[in-house]
Formats: structure tokens, C-alpha cells, sequence
């Protein structure tokens, strides 16, 4: 339901859509009755010429003067209901228009203001976590294996806040169209493996981490914006399935691309959401129902990236359940 704030607008620019449909209704039946009325008023005259029968006008002409005077009525008649049509069908057009603009922009406001609350719990959560394992380690004598334990759990909180930092930052810099990419020949596999072993410890707390990657694969990347996208690739896989379900790296290579392929066993992503998930602050599902954080940042970061490197991503079904997102990457002519 809409709120008040939002529903306004939209109520005036029904008001107006009905004004001016009712006066495109007026004019078009004062227009057609005009030219009645002048149509009936020239048909008096030919009859009252008809009646007195001048000399210098016979029966014939003023037949045939009648005659052209119908043509011509029927003329008019059928240019006003065609330039009707057409003014009436732009007209509906743009009333379309520009209901779509609305609805659009509410559901972007409304998707601004849920980022809003989200990214403030997501900054928040990782900083008390933090603070409350240092506290712990300043105030209390803890065991060794315990103190490290605690010391790598405070770092990976402290990573977590830095992807979302650093997310922000960079739909930022995407969105005022400051970002560039610099690609370059390199050892696409090891940047892979290079990214899944500084981020992989925090996905293998919750979930089984799987890889199958060729070796020795050569592509052109942005070595310093690629982690950006598989880490939010792998945030979003670990955001969403089920704890304990295998998340799945595969990087292999067919005739005329290279294959990375994320997979994961959760509920899935419907057809009808596939394209809309790379939507900006774009989220899945009802918001006041939603168990799963995030700001939906993530998509849109991958799928920006991607497509500024000149990749092609999409969206397939896992079997039995999940969702695979795959990036083609064009190969290199060595």
C-alpha cells in the first residue's frame, strides 16, 4: 500500500490525466459540432438558391454543389477522428510513460530507504563485534588457542566491514562514472585461487567451500577490481543458502570463452528476478518479511564490473536447488 507521502503525487497526476481527457472530449464534440453546423448552415443556402432558382445558377450545379459539400463533410469527419486517434494514442502513451516513471521512482526511493537501514546495521554489527572480542582480550587473561581464535574472528569482522566500505565506494564511483578499469594479460587462475584463499575463511565458518579450477588459464582482468566481484559473488552465495550447503568455484574454459561459474544450493532466484537482482540497491523477496542481510550493492557491483571489462554474466538454475551465476570472459588471441 502506498503511503501518504508516496500516494500524493500520484493522485495529482490522475486528477490531471482526467482533465485533460475530458477536455480532449469536449473539444473533439464542440469541433465535430461545428462543423455541423457550418455544414447545415451552407446546405440552407444551397436550398434557398435552389427555391428561387436563378438565372445564373441551374438545378445541375446546385446539385452538384451539394454533393461536393457532403464529400467534403465526410472529409472533415474522417481527418478529425484520425488526427483524434493519433493524438488520443500519443496521448495514452504518454500518460504510460510516465505512470511507469512514477512507480519507478517510488520503488527506488523505497529501495534507497531500506539501503539506509540495512547499511546501518551492517556497519554497526561488525563494529560492536570487533570492540567486544578486543575488550575481551585487554580485560581478561585468555588461553593462547582461545586468544587466536578471537584475534582472527575480530579480523574477519574487520574484513567484513572493509567489503562493505569499500562497496559503497565503489557503486559511488560507478554511479558519478569516475570508475575505470585497467586490463591486462594475466594468470587468471591464480588470481582466482589468490582471492578465494584471503576471503575463503570466512565462508568455510558457515558453509563447505568447493573449487575446481583449471590451472594456467590466461585472460585480461583488472587485477585490483576482480576480487571486488567474486567476493560479492561469494557474500552473496553465502547470504542465502542454507548453512552447511556446498557453495561451488569453477573456472574452466570452452571454445570461445572462459567459464567462472558460483554456484550455491539455496532457495534459488525466480525467473522473473533475474535481471532485476543487477538492479541497483535491488533486493530479492519482501523487505518486511526478509531474513537475509545486505544492502544490494553486491549485484549491481558485479554485474557493473563485469560489463565494464567487456564480460557477459547471467543467471541458471542450480540442481536441484540454488542459483549459478556465470561470467564469460573472452579468451585471449595468443
Amino acid at each position: 500500500m502506498l503511503s501518504r507521502g508516496k500516494s500524493r503525487p500520484l493522485l495529482l497526476f490522475y486528477i490531471l490525466v482526467s482533465y485533460v481527457l475530458l477536455q480532449f472530449g469536449w473539444w473533439s464534440y464542440m469541433l465535430v459540432q461545428l462543423n455541423n453546423e457550418v455544414h447545415q448552415q451552407k446546405l440552407l443556402l444551397i436550398e434557398l438558391k435552389q427555391s428561387y432558382n436563378t438565372a445564373s445558377t441551374g438545378s445541375a450545379d446546385l446539385l452538384r454543389e451539394k454533393n461536393e459539400l457532403d464529400s467534403r463533410l465526410a472529409m472533415r469527419r474522417m481527418m478529425i477522428l484520425g488526427e483524434g486517434a493519433v493524438f488520443l494514442a500519443l496521448l495514452t502513451w504518454g500518460i504510460m510513460q510516465t505512470r511507469r516513471s512514477f512507480k519507478r521512482e517510488a520503488a527506488l526511493a523505497a529501495r534507497q530507504r531500506n539501503f539506509l537501514l540495512s547499511v546501518t546495521h551492517e556497519l554497526k554489527s561488525p563494529l560492536a563485534s570487533a570492540r567486544l572480542m578486543h575488550e575481551t582480550i585487554l580485560h581478561r587473561n585468555l588461553p593462547p588457542e582461545i586468544l587466536r581464535e578471537m584475534i582472527r574472528d575480530a579480523t574477519d569482522e574487520i574484513d567484513r566491514l572493509h567489503l562493505l566500505v569499500d562497496n559503497i565506494l565503489t557503486a559511488a564511483r560507478i554511479e558519478n562514472h569516475t570508475f575505470a578499469v585497467h586490463k591486462e594479460l594475466l594468470d587468471f587462475s591464480a588470481l582466482v585461487e589468490d582471492t578465494i584463499t584471503k576471503s575463503g575463511s570466512i565462508i568455510r565458518q558457515t558453509h563447505t567451500l568447493k573449487t575446481v579450477i583449471i590451472p594456467g588459464i590466461m585472460a585480461e582482468a583488472d587485477k585490483i577490481v576482480f576480487p571486488s566481484v567474486l567476493n560479492n559473488l561469494l557474500e552473496n552465495a553465502q547470504k542465502y543458502a542454507p548453512k552447511k550447503c556446498a557453495i561451488t568455484v569453477e573456472l574452466t574454459t570452452e571454445q570461445k570463452s572462459i567459464r567462472l561459474r558460483v554456484s550455491d544450493e539455496g532457495p534459488g532466484i525466480p525467473d522473473h528476478e533475474k535481471a532485476a537482482v543487477f538492479e541497483k540497491f535491488y533486493r530479492i523477496g519482501n523487505e518486511e518479511t526478509r531474513q537475509s542481510k545486505g544492502t544490494g550493492l553486491g549485484l549491481f557491483i558485479v554485474h557493473s564490473l563485469a560489463d565494464a571489462q567487456g564480460w557477459k554474466i547471467r543467471i541458471e538454475d542450480n540442481h536441484p536447488q540454488g542459483a549459478v551465476f556465470v561470467i564469460d570472459i573472452p579468451t585471449t588471441n595468443s
